[in-house]
């Protein structure tokens, strides 16, 4: 897959929001945004192994299980919504992560999630 398909892959994911985020650091790191790229365009969300809702979801566990990234459980809460995710899907995967990974990261993970419901 060439750049070009690469790029409009990523965009087809994860809408406008890829293209901001990958113009916003291009400028410093054009090797970052290429790797990231090729390994989510070329790989990862090339595997139907599991649907976009799905894998959106297991990100959104992950980020959230890592808190301090409300940036990125941002993006990704609104592109599992794009992709078949009900708002309840998304605050179950979280309480999840409270159980897991602390409760002040999922308080925190469904304060960011609320922001994205209120935006719609």
């Amino acid at each position: 897959m060439n750049l070009k398909e690469q790029l409009n892959r990523c965009e087809e994911v994860f809408g406008e929001m890829a293209k901001n985020v990958f113009k916003s650091i291009k400028d410093i790191s054009p090797r970052t945004v290429n790797n990231i790229h090729d390994y989510l365009a070329n790989n990862l969300y090339e595997d139907d192994t599991l649907d976009l809702k799905v894998r959106e979801l297991c990100v959104i566990s992950m980020i959230a299980a890592q808190g301090g990234l409300d940036k990125a459980l941002k993006v990704h809460i609104k592109t599992a919504l794009k992709h078949g995710a009900s708002e309840n899907e998304i605050i179950a995967v979280i309480e999840t992560v409270g159980a897991y990974a602390g409760m002040p990261k999922s308080m925190l993970a469904l304060l960011v999630a609320k922001s994205v419901f209120e935006e719609k």
